[in-house]
């Protein structure tokens, strides 16, 4: 019985998925096949029940569960008692969402290399889920992402609350289509048919992978850009932007702070969680 393998199974466990355990361990999903194959070879037992919508636990799997978190969590524990806190000269890392590094991150950061003088700390700009990965594969000690995060493995800490606000050119009487980022997201489909049902169209024609595209091309005139409402609070208040007044507040998205569950509690990270709670809130 190989780790690899237990690690696998785990993930294909919690994911109930071969296809989002791939992503999670960042192999191909061949990878993953192959790995839990081995897996019960060796154990002459079958781990999971697949059909073409789903992959459930079979008892033997129920059973092999919590011993294969346990054996994972105990050699989790094994490498952190060898290595050791991290020491001064090793890198802090945070990941975060790229509107969340730009406008709610800095104080945050600023505040922890104020406490910590002799701990270098770097932050990864990455969407949401790339984010949670790198946690989830322990190359980032925080992560500052979108919630809510079902994962098992990981800790969640909820921070602040994101309202997001409809915003076009000021000057312009009616709004202009609405520039579509995003649109994988259920999020963004469900925002999108409450402004659609506010005049607020969707024409497809005009499409950006950033926020900060997004609102270039607002102030620009050339569309409506739906933004959380810290990437545009300047420009409201300059009145280079207008906003769609709604009878209704649109939900907002949560702001939550993720690091492993089994990660060393060591002086550096409890400050780094305080701290999130203190600085990682602003105007929402």
């Amino acid at each position: 019985m190989e780790i690899k393998d237990l690690e696998t199974f785990l993930a294909v466990a919690e994911c109930k998925s071969f296809s989002r355990a791939a992503e999670r361990l960042a192999l191909g999903q061949p990878g993953v096949s192959h790995r839990v194959r081995r897996l019960e070879e060796g154990l002459g037992v079958a781990l999971f029940a697949r059909d073409a919508h789903s992959v459930t636990l079979t008892d033997a799997g129920q059973r092999l569960l919590p011993h294969a978190r346990r054996a994972l969590e105990a050699l989790a524990a094994g490498d952190r008692a060898i290595s050791g806190p991290k020491s001064d000269g090793a890198e802090f890392t945070f990941g975060a969402a790229p509107t969340i590094a730009g406008y709610r991150l800095a104080p945050l950061l600023a505040a922890l290399l104020l406490a910590f003088p002799d701990v270098p700390v770097s932050v990864r700009v990455l969407r949401s889920h790339a984010v949670i990965k790198e946690v989830l594969a322990g190359r980032m000690d925080l992560g500052v992402v979108r919630g809510p995060v079902d994962q098992i493995a990981l800790e969640s800490h909820f921070l602040c609350r994101e309202t997001m606000v409809v915003v076009w050119l000021a000057g312009l009487d009616l709004p202009p289509p609405l520039i579509t980022y995003d649109s994988d997201s259920p999020f963004w489909r469900d925002q999108a048919e409450v402004l659609a049902s506010h005049g607020v169209v969707q024409d497809g024609r005009l499409r950006a992978d950033s926020l900060e595209v997004v609102k270039a091309l607002a102030l620009c005139g050339a569309g409506t850009a739906l933004l959380p409402w810290p990437v545009v609070s300047a420009e409201l208040a300059a009145g280079t932007l207008q906003r769609l007044t709604l009878p209704a507040e649109l939900p907002g998205r949560s702001v939550v702070l993720i690091h492993r569950r089994n990660a060393l509690r060591t002086p550096l990270l409890e400050a780094a969680i305080e701290l999130a709670g203190r600085y990682v809130v602003g105007p929402s």
